[in-house]
């Protein structure tokens, strides 16, 4: 510890290279993901990345489907699909909403 704390003092900062104090505040922006996303698929269990939605709401379902996804920090808080709109946590979220018309706009091209 002691001499953790030493070179922490003794640091010399590197022109271009940042430092912890340059780091920006984590920003909690709601994306939205589509449907059989990687980022929830591989997983045998999901529930580690689940808040506010339960599996279920997401899929996959009795036909296999699978909506898209509404992820905040790290964390998959909603689940969406383009005619049914947004389930879960997020139902009424204005963010969530906003992220599904970027990704929707994002498709449009």
């Amino acid at each position: 510890r002691e001499a953790a704390a030493r070179a922490e003092k003794t640091a010399v900062p590197v022109v271009g290279v940042p430092t912890p104090a340059d780091a920006a505040a984590p920003t909690s922006e709601t994306i939205a993901l589509p449907s059989f996303d990687e980022y929830y698929l591989p997983y045998v269990d999901r529930s580690v990345l689940l808040s506010g939605v339960t599996a279920s709401d997401i899929g996959p379902g009795k036909n296999g489907m699978v909506k898209g996804i509404m992820v905040t920090d790290g964390l998959i808080r909603g689940a969406w699909t383009p005619t049914g709109g947004i389930v879960g946590a997020l139902k009424s979220d204005p963010d969530a909403v906003e992220a599904v018309a970027r990704y929707t706009a994002f498709m449009a091209g």
